[in-house]
């Protein structure tokens, strides 16, 4: 962070420390390397630890709070970062995400596999080009539908998804990647941890809406309540049992593949729970989801509810019937056992 200097004033620096992101990392990549005298644990584990530093930074910089991060012209910076990752070698400019990304693209190239090291670079121009995009249309009004397929693609869970075989020191087959009960699973870890995101980021993104002027940005909880004309608290009930209905199929799909895998794709599914069960530790416990005004267990700015600290001993709602979101309803289709146990069905329980 301070060799590159991801940060334009010492507050925002102090931010991006509280994050912990060492300890982020270690949560949501548990799985161990070979640890040989070159690639080991450390090398691979510093970079995934240094890209995900890079992407929170990015993220408030460039698409978030771009006064905060000195970063304005979003189109000319991505196209910028797209050409570093093209060629690291090509002089430029030197901001700080230009620099950063050529640093991660040369260390990744020195650990992965041909293979890896496209599918990473694909990775970080899909999450440039769709947090470009959609940095411009998530706007109030907008479907549950329209905004999950716009989240689904904004985010960097595919980029961390495709990091994780080459922290781990191993690579999956492309045909095992492109299997649609894996593309599946990848979805399903990337809504999952999206959803987090929103619960335990309200708090932060409510305080500094009404604390700095920033526009506030649509979150699930507020369109869920605007699509059945209740209240934010209600919101959040209802996006905990969404929530709970995409957890419930990530784990039966996990243990339906898990059956089958060969020892890659075991290892894979696995880490896809560590990655989905450690971003959920972090939220609830890093103090970036509640700074600049609110902690964990404080009433949320503008609504009545309390954020959660604990998990609950069971699911609010573990439906086996697909949920009525047209980009995600085939996540279901890829069970081949007929569901354990029926549970009431329906998207919004509240209304």
């Amino acid at each position: 962070m301070d060799r590159l200097t991801m940060y334009a004033t010492l507050k925002q620096r102090e931010t991006l420390a509280a994050m912990k992101i060492g300890w982020f990392s270690c949560l949501v990549a548990p799985d161990e390397a070979p640890a040989d005298t070159q690639t080991g644990l450390r090398v691979r584990r510093r970079l995934f630890s240094d890209m995900a530093m890079w992407f929170f930074a990015l993220d408030d910089a460039l698409f978030d709070e771009p006064d905060v991060g000195g970063l304005d012209d979003v189109e000319l910076t991505c196209l910028h970062l797209d050409r570093v990752l093209e060629n690291p070698a090509i002089a430029g400019a030197d901001a700080w995400p230009v620099v950063a990304t050529r640093d991660l693209r040369i260390r990744t190239q020195h650990i992965a596999t041909p293979g890896q090291l496209e599918q990473w670079i694909s990775a970080m121009r899909s999450y440039l080009l769709g947090a470009a995009l959609s940095s411009k249309r998530r706007v109030h009004g907008m479907t549950l539908n329209d905004y999950v397929t716009i989240r689904l693609e904004e985010g960097a869970v595919p980029l961390v998804t495709t990091t994780i075989p080459i922290v781990g020191g191993y690579e999956l087959p492309q045909a095992t990647k492109q299997d649609s009960r894996v593309r599946a699973l990848d979805d399903m870890a990337n809504f999952l941890t999206m959803w987090d995101n929103d619960l335990f980021g309200y708090a932060r993104e409510t305080f500094r809406s009404q604390q700095y002027g920033y526009p506030p940005l649509p979150n699930a909880m507020t369109i869920l309540a605007a699509d059945c004309g209740a209240d934010v608290a209600a919101g959040m009930h209802m996006a905990v049992a969404v929530r709970d209905r995409v957890m419930s199929l990530f784990l039966r799909l996990s243990r339906e593949i898990a059956r089958e895998a060969d020892p890659l794709l075991e290892r894979y599914v696995k880490a896809l729970g560590y990655f989905v069960r450690g971003f959920l530790e972090w939220s609830l416990n890093i103090t970036r989801r509640f700074a600049h005004g609110a902690d964990a267990g404080d009433a949320i700015p503008g609504s009545e509810f309390v954020l959660p600290t604990i998990g609950a001993a069971r699911p609010t709602n573990f439906s086996p019937e697909p949920l009525d979101l047209p980009v995600i309803a085939w996540w279901w289709d890829q069970l081949s056992s007929s569901p354990d146990a029926a549970a009431p069905s329906g998207l919004r329980q509240s209304c």
